[in-house]
């Protein structure tokens, strides 16, 4: 079928069987078979490399001039070319077509997390594992100094096996450079310490936005909302994310306190580095794993059981959540000492000798004196 009159991606009728055929758009050696998705400077489409027979996602910039397309392609190439890690979208190719430049990289076939989420189709256990993955994608990316600035559902994307990516580092910056005046990220996972630009941003602002796109697949909605940006900006500010614990009492409390932490809104308070949050989130993933939480009742609980008398059930999870918190806490101490069990240990040693003399003294009729 000769399609080279039509338009690209313009949908013609195959002459033999009579179903529709979406035209091809042509980029140098490469066939734009499809749009995957746009955003406000770009575009991704699916692609055919019809040198290496591969498919491919291509992704251009559409809302810029000649020179700052380049640069905006350029400094995403580069940031997804110095993490090489299998949680970050792998790279292939960099390009100009009639003066357009392109990011040839890998497709992935399993969608993104915002599609997962709509689709209800989220386990506690399952947000946690691609947190994981996503914790590592910014932990490989830390380490090169570069900070994400952007994390959110729509860049976790899923492979076929399940592994999750992270994808679009175009307002991705290193350390070395100048700071933005500008604040940079979507309103719903943004940082309070990018919302106000008052001191350094480093990667617990990442940190801080990945808390947020858990607390969204775990819940369904993200931890703050309103009507305007302003007030979802000014809502992180001024009070804390609901906890989990007492919106969905099925979450268990070691998944809370994580999130908890991440969402602090004193970055000296999240977690100190990725090494621990990547700890952390295991050990959350390893009570979720273990089964559905179903926490025993509490002693008023009982009682009102009893008598048939209605109670709030939100003190049920009290005693179990605080021990969650106090042995995420206790994780996150770089050192323990010793002196406090020796202490003990002498003084109960202390203790038995004298006991044992006094009884010696008076088996043998002496009194102590």
């Amino acid at each position: 079928m000769d399609v080279r009159q039509a338009k690209p991606f313009t949908s013609v009728e195959c002459p033999k069987c009579g179903a529709p055929v979406q035209v091809p758009a042509k980029m140098g050696t490469m066939l734009l078979l499809k749009l995957l998705g746009q955003g406000s400077t770009g575009a991704v489409y699916k692609g055919r490399d019809t040198v290496l027979s591969r498919s491919v996602a291509v992704k251009i910039i559409t809302k810029a001039d000649g020179g700052e397309r380049e640069r905006m392609l350029m400094s995403e190439a580069r940031a997804l070319a110095a993490v090489n890690h299998p949680n970050v979208l792998r790279i292939h190719n960099v390009g100009e077509h009639k003066g357009q430049p392109y990011i040839e990289m890998e497709l992935l076939r399993g969608g993104n997390v915002r599609q997962l989420i709509e689709n209800g189709e989220l386990t506690e256990a399952r947000s946690l594992e691609i947190a994981l993955d996503a914790a590592r994608a910014l932990q490989a990316a830390q380490r090169v100094g570069l900070n994400h600035r952007d994390v959110k559902p729509e860049n976790i994307l899923l492979d076929r096996d399940g592994s999750a990516k992270l994808v679009d580092f175009g307002v991705a910056r290193f350390r070395k450079q100048a700071a933005d005046k500008l604040v940079v990220g979507t309103p719903y996972y943004v940082a309070p310490e990018v919302v106000q630009q008052k001191g350094p941003v480093d990667f617990r602002a990442d940190l801080y936005s990945l808390g947020c796109t858990l607390y969204h697949m775990l819940i369904g909605t993200p931890p703050f909302e309103s009507k305007t940006v302003t007030g979802v900006y000014m809502a992180r500010l001024k009070q804390d994310a609901p906890y989990l614990c007492d919106v969905d009492s099925s979450i268990h409390p070691e998944t809370a306190a994580v999130v908890e932490r991440m969402l602090q809104r004193a970055p000296d308070d999240r977690q100190e580095d990725y090494a621990q949050l990547v700890a952390d989130l295991e050990w959350a993933l390893d009570a979720a794993k273990a089964g559905p939480y179903n926490p025993e009742p509490s002693a008023h609980e009982a009682l009102s059981q009893a008598l048939d008398v209605p109670v709030d059930p939100a003190p049920r999870r009290t005693a179990t959540t605080h021990q969650s918190k106090a042995r995420l806490k206790s994780r996150g101490k770089t050192s323990t000492s010793l002196a406090p069990f020796i202490l003990v240990a002498l003084g109960l040693i202390t203790l038995i000798a004298l006991v044992v003399f006094f009884i010696i003294r008076l088996s043998n009729g002496t009194p102590p004196e």
